[in-house]
């Protein structure tokens, strides 16, 4: 309201905790070609305030010796990005430039996987409203259907967007000096989300001499971590997006070292330690036995033991694959006398958007235009909320146009999360210079 631009706020959490944001600057007349958006989560990693040397969720601008840094949980992830947007929207507005489209500034809560009132919930019913996205079970009530048609119809030409900008990556600074990679994602890893349970004799600890669902289940992830640590170490090609980024690396070093980047490509994500960005990726969260009451006692061995799973993955693989691979796995490591499953619980394909077309060339353009920057395409390594936009459509680049050194980069998630001055305000000069390009 402040600053005259169209916005809104839309929930369908009852307790308000998750609440996303739309704004738009319309194209004056009928716009035509099909909107924009420009998209971030106003969501953050938990912070312990004892641990840092500002209030971690209050901006504080702290001077050190070659630059001002902007201090506060999210300065990275993703609230920084968010700033960029937002004064490139206002710059927008107030600049000569002759806009053919709509230019949406949109904050989701709620970010990634497993938040169903987050960024799903705005793709699936302000985006996408007339098909289901996979794994997508809400249903609204009398007077947020209404709150949300009346969203819908003051922003119906979000059904229309043709591509957003995400975060996914960032400028790095360091790892090839003196140069800085400017990789732009494309395509993100698969998403698989399952569950393992272990069932058999439980028992006192004293007395349970058999193996137990609780020592199955260890050694089990042990195995499944043990597969995923060899995956990451073999002899395998790249893919495209991973090789591009190679390619263009290995252009800026010595003989010895180009020789070695061709000869053997995975060199440079082991010296860099970006594996996880090639390899699969399994995370257990929530391990403990099935009955809360069995939690309490400490020699109590419970008959049944459950873990979540997280997989991220390339190529098409489907949830019967990824659970037969599982089940070969626990094959060798659960005796005969347990019992065990593996049940998907949601699970989203790998998919991609090529680097290339008139938006490709304009990122390059602008971004090359900055000395020694080397624009690639990449794979973002984890999770984002792009995925969901892909789901419906919408094209997708995901890069946060920062430069960070290594030294910044260490505090996204941790302590005294910051981003220079400079930094700040060159994504905001980016994202200007790119998207005057494409609005018009």
């Amino acid at each position: 309201e402040k600053e005259e631009i169209e916005g809104a706020t839309w929930s369908i959490d009852p307790s308000r905790r998750c609440v996303h944001f739309v704004g738009v600057l319309r194209a004056p007349g009928i716009a035509a070609q099909r909107p924009l958006l420009l998209v971030h989560h106003g969501d953050t990693m938990p912070a312990n305030a004892s641990e840092w040397s500002t209030p971690p969720f209050e901006p504080t601008w702290i001077r050190e010796q070659t630059d001002w840094y902007m201090q506060a949980r999210g300065a990275i992830d993703d609230k920084g990005h968010g700033v960029a947007h937002w004064m490139t929207i206002k710059k927008l507005r107030d600049s000569p430039v002759k806009r053919t489209r709509d230019v949406y500034f949109i904050m989701n809560c709620g970010e990634e996987v497993g938040d169903p009132l987050g960024a799903v919930a705005f793709v699936h019913f302000l985006i996408q409203p007339l098909n289901s996205l996979p794994q997508t079970q809400i249903e609204l009530s009398t007077s947020e259907k209404l709150e949300t048609g009346k969203v819908m119809r003051r922003f119906r030409s979000l059904t229309r967007a043709e591509w957003m900008w995400n975060e996914g990556s960032f400028g790095s600074t360091t790892e090839i000096a003196p140069y800085t990679l400017a990789p732009i994602a494309t395509a993100q890893k698969g998403f698989w989300r399952g569950q393992i349970k272990i069932e058999g004799p439980g028992g006192h600890s004293a007395l349970n001499t058999a193996v137990s669902p609780l020592e199955a289940m260890v050694g089990g992830m042990d195995q499944i971590y043990s597969e995923n640590r060899k995956w990451s170490h073999r002899w395998k090609s790249l893919h495209y997006e991973m090789q591009e980024m190679v390619r263009t690396v290995a252009k800026t070093r010595p003989f010895y070292e180009r020789w070695m980047l061709n000869f053997y490509p995975r060199l440079f994500f082991e010296l860099f330690g970006m594996q996880t960005m090639v390899t699969s990726w399994w995370q257990p969260a929530i391990p403990g036995a099935a009955d809360p009451s069995l939690r309490t006692f400490q020699n109590i061995v419970p008959s049944q033991v459950s873990t979540n799973l997280e997989y991220r993955f390339l190529g098409d693989k489907t949830p019967f694959e990824i659970e037969e691979s599982l089940k070969e796995i626990l094959e060798d490591r659960v005796p005969k006398h347990l019992k065990y499953e593996v049940k998907t619980l949601d699970h989203i394909a790998f998919r991609r958007d090529f680097f290339e077309g008139l938006e490709a060339d304009h990122f390059r353009d602008v971004l090359s235009s900055y000395p020694k920057v080397m624009v690639t395409p990449f794979i973002t390594p984890g999770v984002t909320d792009s995925r969901y936009y892909r789901l419906a459509g919408v094209r997708a680049f995901d890069f946060v146009p920062l430069f960070l050194t290594r030294e910044n980069i260490r505090t996204m998630h941790g302590k005294d999360e910051r981003i220079p001055r400079q930094e700040l305000f060159r994504a905001i000069d980016i994202e200007f210079r790119i998207l005057e390009r494409l609005v018009q």
